[in-house]
């Protein structure tokens, strides 16, 4: 099974920028379960 994203075009080009990154970071995703 494939996760899916709905309508987190946004956000997944946000973290695929930080992936690429050199170096550690922390981002903190938060939201409630099962949504989103």
């Amino acid at each position: 099974m494939v996760p899916l994203f709905v309508d987190r075009k946004r956000e997944l080009e946000f973290l695929e920028q930080r992936y690429k990154e050199d170096g550690a970071q922390l981002i903190v995703i938060y939201g409630r379960r099962r949504i989103g």
